[in-house]
């Protein structure tokens, strides 16, 4: 009876050994999942949400009328940015004073006729050209292009620089979906994501988001998003819902799911991120197109909830409309975009009444040089620190 004690003991530690090492080895490969079913809608107030704020003008002058900003970079004390529909990089300071711009419009070397995307890399530029299929790489001190490499019908729709490569979503589906190039393997780029069925060929505007040093890509339109690490990529997180997602689906699976069906239908819970997010001090933003909105999730407080349509109270002091994050830098600055419109004057009356000094004190600032009717139309870069404790 003793003996068979001691074999039951035995049996049990190493059955429990056995789970161990299965447990370690599913928590080493795991991936987060994102559940938005349980994800509950909070009401945000712009006032609140605001930590400590400056307001940039772009200041007008000839030849720099901007609408609407595409692309926005930070690099020290300079501005980069790409206006919406225009072949074009302005260069300002931290004041919002024009230093350069790059417009080398053309069909020869080292010239673009249809910019794509820039991302800027120490003191280098590199610039996505669609209309010649090329990245072309800018000087910055020099102030002039010094290179440029074709991709052999390969057109490069958005660029990062990271760890001293640049990292490029493609629309090349049957080879890597994801090149990883640098000034020694244009020629022959790591390419990542070879399966033609993994990606759609929809890109949208900003699939990265650089986080303390670690760069994450999600495409859009695909629910998973991915981790670049040692020059590959690996799966990090993903929408698992019990009614479904749309699961790396290809454009024509995209069409039938969502573009033919009627939206407002119960039954149509399809999970679809837009592929832009951003990443604020352990708060991830993931922009969603169906549900509309914007997903928050904490992964170390474990907390998620949905900004409704996006949008919140008294927007219009941070960002036009919908809450999209242009760029972060490393000290968890958030560079948006405004415009001094009637609604931004409205909401900045209800700012005054409030006891956010911070912003106060920049509205105060901002309103003396352009008081409401002053006609001001150039975008005003918004500087700002996020009080996550509103998000408790």
């Amino acid at each position: 009876m003793h003996i068979k004690k001691i074999v039951y003991f035995l049996l049990i530690t190493l059955l429990f050994s056995f789970c161990t090492s299965d447990k370690k080895q599913n928590n080493k490969n795991n991936i987060f999942s994102l559940n938005i079913e349980n994800a509950k809608y909070l009401d945000i107030d712009a006032i609140d949400l605001v930590k400590e704020i400056e307001y940039i003008p772009i200041k007008e002058q000839e030849n720099t009328y901007i609408k609407r900003i595409e692309k926005l970079e930070i690099k020290g004390d300079r501005i980069f940015i790409k206006p919406k529909n225009q072949s074009i990089i302005f260069i300002f300071s931290d004041k919002g004073e024009l230093i350069d711009k790059i417009n080398n419009i053309g069909e020869g070397p080292l010239q673009f006729s249809n910019l794509l995307d820039f991302t800027v890399d120490n003191n280098y530029l590199y610039i996505s050209e669609m209309g010649n299929l090329k990245i072309l790489k800018y000087d910055l001190l020099k102030r002039q292009m010094v290179k440029e490499w074709k991709l052999n019908g390969i057109s490069v729709k958005s660029l990062i620089s990271y760890k001293d490569n640049i990292y490029c979503v493609t629309t090349d589906r049957d080879n890597g979906f994801i090149y990883i190039i640098n000034d020694d393997n244009f020629s022959n780029p790591k390419k990542l994501i070879k399966n033609p069925a993994t990606f759609n060929m929809i890109v949208s505007p900003k699939p990265f988001s650089l986080y303390h040093d670690s760069l994450f890509i999600n495409v859009g339109f695909t629910d998973t998003i991915y981790l670049a690490k040692n020059g590959n990529l690996y799966p990090y997180c993903n929408f698992n819902n019990s009614f479904g997602a749309l699961n790396n689906a290809q454009l024509e699976q995209f069409q039938t799911d969502f573009f033919s069906r009627n939206l407002n239908k119960e039954e149509q819970k399809i999970i679809i991120p837009l592929g832009l997010f951003n990443i604020v001090q352990g708060y991830w933003f993931i922009v969603m197109m169906k549900p509309l909105g914007i997903y928050v999730w904490n992964k170390e407080k474990n907390r998620a909830f949905m900004i409704d349509k996006g949008k919140i109270e008294n927007y219009s002091l941070l960002t036009d409309k919908f809450l999209i994050i242009k760029y972060i830098d490393n000290s968890d600055y958030i560079y948006t975009t405004t415009y001094l419109d009637k609604s931004f004057y409205k909401a900045a009356k209800k700012a005054m009444l409030s006891s956010n000094s911070s912003l106060k004190t920049a509205l105060r600032k901002l309103i003396i040089k352009y008081p409401e009717g002053s006609g001001f139309e150039n975008p005003v870069i918004v500087k700002w620190k996020m009080r996550t404790e509103v998000f408790n």
